[in-house]
């Protein structure tokens, strides 16, 4: 039972730090945009711009595994 936690623990651990890097990613890359443009995409823009950048990276390890 004990390791059936640490499996289901592992998880959401992996899915959070994923969640995590995929928006602080989202916000450098956010920020970038501002500073070199003079006038900053929407944020959402730039989510749209990444996650097709985050779902390739999913599908690579996947297809490796």
């Amino acid at each position: 039972m004990h390791h059936e936690e640490s499996l289901s623990a592992r998880r959401i651990g992996a899915a959070t730090g994923y969640v995590l890097s995929y928006l602080v990613f989202t916000t450098i890359l956010f920020l970038i945009f501002a500073f070199f443009r003079g006038h900053s995409w929407p944020y959402l823009k730039v989510m749209a711009l990444t996650a097709p950048i985050a779902v390739l990276g999913i599908a690579v390890r996947r297809l490796l595994k």
